[in-house]
């Protein structure tokens, strides 16, 4: 059963003594409790170590419980080395505790100092890689530019945008603003279609047969892929499912037949920055 971390109001309690505007959705619950484990490593590997000590489990019984060597998993008790977020999951199950017991009360309380980095993309890097590439490339956090942003604004890269496609009439995205991303909410979806519906109604980085990025608000009804371009002098791409027992025609694009699996869309875009 795939663990709700906001559903534990101990957490949520304990995580607004660091950030007291935390949006209380799994997503930014998440990424708080990440970042709360970064920056006070050693206070997480005291936690565990007397969570598990309390339960009688030695720490080979752990590392095997998780599949991890026991090396690593001295180093999440000794804080030298903290554990991503999707272990901590995993530890919280194995443990079977509730999660607010893995972190303490903010030992700062300091707000205006708590600030992260987070990496930094142009249009190149995307060029050729699919929605698993950039997932992958991300997450093992490739070297890449850095710039200073909030943990309260969920995000997991920034893309500096490179066109003049979203400035429209009543709303713009204006070239080389900051786009931050989260592609936190495609975590485990495999489903092309299922990633279009999350993205659905939402401002997404997204690109079409691996040509260059762009920003589009994205559409999707089931049957069809529509990216809308705030420049109305862009015109709508509009691209239909394919299905195998339906067969339809794909929308001719820059040459060739395109359907909706030909579009990666990489995250979606919760904030935009003119200025850092």
């Amino acid at each position: 059963m795939k663990l709700d971390l906001s559903s534990s109001q101990a957490l949520i309690r304990k995580l607004k003594t660091y950030f007291p505007n935390l949006t209380e959705n799994e997503e930014c619950i998440g990424n708080a409790l990440s970042y709360v484990i970064n920056g006070f490593p050693e206070i997480f590997g005291a936690n565990i170590k007397r969570i598990r000590e309390a339960k009688h489990v030695s720490q080979k019984e752990m590392a095997t419980a998780l599949g991890v060597t026991p090396s690593t998993y001295s180093y999440w008790e000794t804080g030298s080395h903290p554990p991503r977020l999707t272990k901590v999951l995993d530890l919280i199950d194995v443990l079977s505790s509730d999660p607010c017991d893995f972190i303490s009360d903010n030992p700062v309380l300091d707000q205006s100092e708590i600030m992260v980095n987070a990496p930094l993309y142009n249009s190149d890097f995307f060029v050729g890689k699919s929605n698993d590439n950039v997932d992958w490339l991300i997450t093992r956090n490739v070297e890449q530019p850095t710039i200073k942003v909030s943990p309260l604004d969920c995000v997991d890269f920034v893309y500096k945008v490179s066109n003049t496609d979203m400035i429209g009439e009543e709303r713009a995205i204006p070239l080389n603003a900051y786009a931050y991303c989260s592609f936190s909410r495609f975590k485990d979806v495999k489903n092309q279609k299922d990633r279009m519906a999350i993205a659905n109604g939402k401002v997404a980085l997204v690109s079409i047969c691996s040509y260059s990025p762009t920003l589009r608000e994205v559409k999707f009804d089931g049957t069809n892929l529509t990216l809308v371009a705030w420049n109305k002098k862009v015109k709508e791409d509009i691209f239909p499912v394919y299905s195998e027992n339906y067969p339809v025609k794909g929308t001719i694009w820059n040459g060739g037949e395109t359907f909706a699996h030909n579009v990666s869309i990489y995250a979606i875009v919760s904030k935009v920055v003119i200025e850092i």
